[in-house]
Formats: structure tokens, sequence, C-alpha cells
């Protein structure tokens, strides 16, 4: 067994990768219910839809970590989710999670129904791991640019003196 090295996500789980070469099993060590690949199917179909479920608590974290950190961080002595552009990335990552939130719930009642697919499963961990994704690195970005930004004027204004020229001024004007 090899052990996979530098997971991004559920380090948790210790994962490898398994070589069986001339291996044979004695009947009394088979798994118990286990005879198919249709089996095997059906346990991969719940692992989408509880992958689907964690991409979804992921992006929930994240936007509850933005969120404080908008009402938390000052910028021109006012909290920067005052802003419209932070209030427009917020509102965009909640879009996200609550879109998450509606498919999953409806895979739910298909599953209580009897009535879920492979093919739903797969939808919604697609669906769900895509819009953690954009969610988190909206977040890690919004983090980044509120630093940088800071970082780039403390450093302008520290090297240049503040000055208008008259093509500065006339653009202003027209603002």
């Amino acid at each position: 067994m090899e052990k996979i090295e530098n997971k991004i996500a559920l380090k948790v789980v210790q994962n490898g990768h398994i070589t069986l070469k001339d291996v044979r099993i004695p009947e009394a060590n088979r798994l118990q219910g286990g005879s198919s690949f249709r089996d095997t199917a059906k346990v991969l179909k719940m692992t989408r839809y509880a992958v689907a479920w964690m991409a979804t608590g992921c992006a929930m974290g994240a936007y509850e970590t933005a969120l404080k950190y908008a009402q938390e961080r000052l910028q021109f002595g006012k909290p920067i989710g005052s802003f419209q552009l932070v209030q427009d990335l917020l509102a965009r990552m909640i879009a996200n999670i609550t879109a998450s939130q509606c498919l999953i719930v409806r895979q739910a009642q298909l599953h209580t129904e009897g009535k879920l697919t492979d093919a739903h499963a797969a939808l919604a961990k697609a669906f769900a791991t895509a819009k953690c994704r954009e969610t988190v690195a909206w977040a890690a970005s919004f983090w980044a640019a509120t630093a940088s930004s800071q970082t780039t004027r403390l450093r302008a204004f520290s090297r240049t003196p503040r000055r208008f020229t008259p093509t500065k001024a006339r653009i202003r004007s027209r603002i």
C-alpha cells in the first residue's frame, strides 16, 4: 500500500493506492451483501450525495468567516461590509450556498421516495463542489484584495507625495 500524500481535503481520512496481484480470497472473507458492481454503485451513489453535503458545509464555513471579516475589517473608518462590491460578493456567496442546499434537499426527498439515481447524486456532487470552490475562492480573494490594497496604499503614500495634475483633476470632475 502506498499512502496518498499532500491531500487538499478530507485530510483526516487515510487513503492509499492499493495494488493486488494474484490474490485469492476465501469465500468466508468476502464482504457480506456485496456480490456485484451494482452493490458497489449504491455505495458510490451515497458517497457522492454525502460529498455534496460536505462541500456545502465548507462553503457555509467560508461564507460565515467572510461575513464576520467584512463586519470587523475597517476601511476608511467603516466596515468593508458596508461597501457595495463587498455586499455583492457576499450575496453571490450566499446564493451559491442556497442553490446547493436546495438541490441537495431535493435529492434527500428523492432518496426518501426511493427515486435517487446515480445521475442525481453525481449532479449534486458536481454542482455543490463547483459552487463550493467558487465560494471559497471568492472568500480567499476577498481577504487577499483587502490586505493587498491596504499594503499598496501604504507603500504609495510613503514613497511619493500626494498631488493632482490638471489631467487627473479633469477626469475626477467628469465622474
